[in-house]
């Protein structure tokens, strides 16, 4: 004979408002091609191909944005990752990238991929109040502080080879939508 015994049973529509923390639904994109995008000196790469939607269904949840980004590069640049939210890249934490300073890049985090053979594994963690229940979509802008034209690669290191010393990578993004 078995025994059942729980604390609480959360409804599928999450636990009640003032409650918290009920995972309301799960969003997970996985990419997996690698792309090699060319960036001009202060300029920036809009990933759209690995933008990710998910719509909330209280006004009151919060989005958990939990993922990784495998990038790589020609040599001799710091990339900068910045969380777009929307189609804009707004400064503040409460857009989850850093605050405007004099001419600083606005970006979610810093990476410095390891050499022009392997890719840099850049985490991204962020909660987001949309305080909506319209469709919020969340990508990534690439930029490096090069004075000159660099090449970024998405999931491989600045190899195109197939040798066992050249890695392929996966970039991944998951939003839950947390109730409130």
């Amino acid at each position: 004979m078995s025994t059942l015994k729980v604390n609480s049973i959360i409804p599928v529509a999450g636990v009640p408002t003032g409650g918290g923390g009920g995972i309301i639904q799960t969003i997970s994109n996985v990419y997996t091609s690698r792309v090699s995008v060319s960036i001009a000196s202060q300029g920036v790469y809009d990933f759209t191909a690995f933008e990710t939607t998910i719509t909330p269904t209280s006004s009151t949840s919060k989005i958990l944005v939990l993922g990784q980004l495998a990038i790589g590069h020609d040599g001799g640049q710091y990339l900068h990752v910045g969380l777009r939210i929307n189609g804009s890249i707004t400064a503040g934490a409460a857009n989850g990238n850093g605050v405007t300073n004099g001419s600083n890049r606005i970006a979610h985090i810093g990476v410095n991929p390891p050499n022009n053979q392997a890719a840099g594994s850049t985490p991204i963690n962020f909660l987001h109040s949309p305080n909506s229940t319209s469709e919020q979509a969340y990508t990534f802008q690439l930029s490096h502080t090069s004075g000159s034209t660099r090449n970024l690669y998405i999931n491989y290191g600045g190899s195109s080879s197939t040798n066992a010393e050249t890695g392929s990578y996966i970039s991944t993004v998951t939003l839950f939508e947390v109730s409130a």
